[in-house]
C-alpha cells in the first residue's frame, strides 16, 4: 500500500509525464485494438477441478480425433412450390456437386481439418437406402435437402473460419443462381461456427459503428452538465485512450493466455464509454 500511495503521489505531481505516457500507450496499442475480435475463441476449456473438466480430459485422451469437432449444414430448399420435390431438380444436384468439389479442394489444401462431407444423393446410393431406410438428409416435405460437413476447429480456428468463408461465398453464389431458376431454389448455411462468425461480425460492427453513433449523444449529455467545450477535451481523450489501450493490451492475453468470448470486446467498448463519461461528471 505504501508503494502504491507513493506511485499515486508521484503521478499527481507529474501530470504532463502521466498524460504523455497515456497518449503514447494509446498510440502504440490503438492499431492492434480491433484485432482482439479475430482472436475470440470458438471453444472454451472447462474450469479445472470440476467434473466437466475431468470428463473433457478423458474425452480428449480416449477420442482425440473427435475433440473440437463442428458440424455445418447447407440447406438446399425450394423457394416456392416444387411438385416433383427438391431432390428431382437438376439445380439441387448441381449445387451438391459444387459443394463436393469445394470440400475436396479444401481437404487437399488444409490437411487434417475437414473430416467428412455427405448428402442425400450419397446416402441414396448406400446400403441403408437400398434397405428402405429414409434419408436423414431429405425433409419429410421433400422440399429441403441437406449437405453436411464436419471439421475440427481447435487451435486452427482462424484457418477453419477462412475455409468457412470460402464455403459461404459458394453458397451465396448458388443462392443467387437458384433464384433465377424456373423453380426457384434457396441455398443457405447454418451451424455453430457460422453463428460464431456472425457474432464476431456483429461485435466488430458494434464497435466500429454503433458505439461510435452512441458516443456523440453521451458527450452531448456530458457537455450539458459541464458547460465548457474546453473541458470536454478531457473526457474525449480519456475515452479514446482507454478504448485503444484496453483492447490493445488485452490482445496478447487473448492469444496466449485465456479464451476470450466474442461478446467481450463489445462489452469492453460500451463499459469504456460509460465509465469515461460517468467519471468525467465528477
Amino acid at each position: 500500500m505504501d508503494a502504491l500511495e507513493k506511485l499515486c503521489v508521484a503521478c499527481i505531481h507529474r501530470p504532463r509525464t502521466v498524460l504523455a505516457s497515456w497518449l503514447l500507450l494509446a498510440a502504440v496499442c490503438g492499431p492492434f485494438g480491433l484485432q482482439l475480435i479475430d482472436h475470440c475463441k470458438f471453444t472454451f476449456e472447462p474450469v479445472p477441478g470440476t467434473e466437466t473438466y475431468d470428463a473433457q480430459a478423458a474425452f480428449k485422451r480416449e477420442f482425440p480425433a473427435s475433440v473440437n469437432q463442428d458440424v455445418e449444414v447447407v440447406l438446399i430448399s425450394c423457394a416456392g412450390h416444387c411438385p416433383s420435390g427438391i431432390a428431382a431438380l437438376d439445380f439441387a444436384n448441381h449445387s451438391v456437386q459444387e459443394l463436393r468439389s469445394i470440400c475436396s479442394s479444401l481437404n487437399s489444401s488444409h490437411i487434417g481439418v475437414l473430416h467428412n462431407w455427405t448428402d442425400h444423393f450419397q446416402f441414396s446410393a448406400s446400403a441403408p437406402a437400398r434397405l428402405g431406410l429414409p434419408s436423414p438428409f431429405l425433409s419429410a416435405s421433400n422440399e429441403t435437402l441437406l449437405f453436411q460437413l464436419s471439421w475440427t476447429v481447435g487451435d486452427r480456428q482462424r484457418e477453419v473460419i477462412a475455409m468457412l468463408n470460402e464455403v459461404r461465398q459458394l453458397v451465396q453464389e448458388l443462392h443467387r443462381q437458384g433464384l433465377k431458376e424456373e423453380e426457384q431454389v434457396s441455398v443457405s448455411i447454418a451451424g455453430q461456427l457460422a453463428l460464431f462468425t456472425d457474432t464476431l461480425s456483429s461485435t466488430r460492427q458494434d464497435i466500429e459503428k454503433k458505439d461510435i453513433i452512441v458516443m456523440p449523444f453521451a458527450l452531448l449529455v456530458l457537455a450539458s452538465r459541464v458547460g465548457s467545450l474546453r473541458l470536454m477535451i478531457i473526457p474525449i481523450c480519456c475515452l479514446a485512450c482507454s478504448l485503444a489501450a484496453s483492447l490493445g493490451i488485452f490482445l496478447p492475453f487473448a492469444i496466449y493466455v485465456v479464451d476470450i468470448s466474442p461478446l467481450a470486446p463489445s462489452t469492453m467498448a460500451f463499459l469504456g464509454i460509460a465509465l469515461a463519461i460517468d467519471y468525467s461528471l465528477f
